[in-house]
């Protein structure tokens, strides 16, 4: 993750992108597997608005966009941020994708839960579509 990021960085260096006038912004999934990368985001850019949903969708309305601008400082009259969106799929020491070995826990697990629950779904040829509104970020991951 360090290399990954001080790529992403050098890059938009050149674009004049740097930590005194960027904001890091991150969609990953809440998981706690994926808080080395956020700590990765912090350590490079400084502040992070936290977008986070499940799977690391992008989930974000008209009003959370709104917030999450308003907080990335202005510089030049420009905002500028660096925004990481991305699920995450593990690899387990065995070789298996989307398998993980949570930290303390011999047994095996999936990386997402609720990506997982999806393909069970299609798998099982019964995609629940309906909106459930007490599942409301996983419908619309189904959708």
């Amino acid at each position: 993750m360090p290399v990954y990021m001080q790529i992403t960085y050098e890059t938009l260096g050149d674009y004049g992108f740097e930590d005194k006038n960027t904001m890091g912004m991150t969609t990953l999934c809440r998981d706690e597997i994926t808080d080395p990368f956020s700590t990765e985001v912090v350590r490079k850019w400084g502040e992070s608005f936290n977008c986070s949903s499940l799977a690391g969708f992008v989930m974000m309305g008209k009003t959370a966009v709104a917030a999450a601008t308003d907080h990335v400082p202005i510089v030049d009259d420009k905002r500028r941020f660096a925004f990481y969106a991305m699920p995450h799929i593990a690899i387990s020491k065995d070789g298996e994708v989307g398998k993980v070995y949570r930290y303390g826990s011999k047994k095996i697990s999936h990386a997402c839960g609720a990506l997982e629950a999806i393909v069970k779904e299609l798998l099982s040829g019964r995609l629940k579509l309906e909106m459930d509104m007490q599942d409301v970020e996983q419908t619309i991951i189904r959708e």
